[in-house]
């Protein structure tokens, strides 16, 4: 029976130090990875670029590198009774607190850049239509580069340049007089009302309107160097009672509370009604 003991504890012991071993490859791992999401970190903290690289670094030293540490120390202070380790408590306690301090601080200045919010609207365009004319939805869809580099929920980079799928919305209304017309709306963070006006300059996006058709991609981009501040582009197509108006086959920019549709048929049409958009039914021949 104790050599069976014997063996079992021998045994727990290797595995434990297989343990130990997955836990401290796995923290280098992290470390490695967490290389490659930078470009994220640069997006959003503000400038100078250091300010971002330093809270990083500190809340995964805090919080990743000295819990990972202190667990492997804890381990093999159970497992081999190694009886000096508490003498690293209070250096790293000290350095968690430096580091902790440090992070809470960079990430109140983070904050500080999208606590101010304001909106610019402008008409963009005015056409008239001519009588029996249809309205047509051109939308480009986003296709992911070939050499994208990273993805999260809607978002892509791509060589330092991110596309932005969550920011384009476009919506319908009756318009007052027998024209077409389209009125931006852009929107934007920022520490004041002027860094929130000047970050409207940061993304771009496509719209092309033509007498009878309008032309946008569900995406806009910002280039590289630039900063993420919650930009949104939001369009209004005001048209005539009664306009017929079709859409190219997916997207999902339109007001669905207007639409009622996840996807739309280039083979269907809509017209305008005093309640909005309204699916026109086919007639049977």
């Amino acid at each position: 029976f104790q050599g069976v003991v014997y063996l079992v504890s021998r045994f727990v012991k290797v595995i434990a130090l297989i343990i130990v071993g997955a836990m401290a490859i796995g923290l280098l791992s992290l470390l490695i990875g967490s290389h490659f999401t930078l470009p994220y970190v640069n997006l959003i903290a503000p400038d100078p670029m250091i300010t971002g690289y330093v809270g990083y670094y500190t809340g995964l030293i805090s919080f990743v590198i000295i819990p990972f540490v202190l667990l492997i120390l804890f381990a093999s202070k159970l497992i081999w009774k190694h009886r000096k380790i508490h003498t690293y408590r209070y250096p790293m306690a000290g350095i968690w607190i430096v580091t902790t301090v440090i992070f809470l601080g960079t990430a109140l200045f983070t904050a500080s850049n999208f606590s101010y919010g304001t909106s610019i609207s402008k008409q963009i365009s005015e056409a008239n239509l001519e009588e029996g004319q249809n309205l047509h939805i051109e939308v480009s869809r986003f296709r992911a580069p070939r050499d994208m580099a990273l993805q999260m929920d809607d978002t892509f980079l791509s060589k330092g340049k991110m596309f932005n799928r969550d920011g384009v919305k476009l919506a319908f209304a009756v318009a007052d007089e027998s024209k077409v017309t389209v009125t931006q709306t852009t929107c934007s963070r920022g520490t004041n009302y002027r860094s929130a006006v000047e970050n409207m300059a940061s993304p771009n996006h496509r719209i092309e309107v033509s007498k009878n058709q309008i032309s946008l991609d569900d995406f806009y981009t910002i280039s590289k160097n630039r900063k993420f501040r919650g930009q949104e582009f939001e369009y209004e197509v005001a048209v005539p009672l009664g306009t017929t108006i079709t859409f190219n086959q997916g997207s999902r920019i339109f007001n669905k509370s207007q639409l009622r549709r996840n996807s739309y048929d280039s083979s269907q049409k809509w017209v305008m009604t005093a309640e909005g958009l309204q699916l026109q039914e086919s007639k049977a021949i």
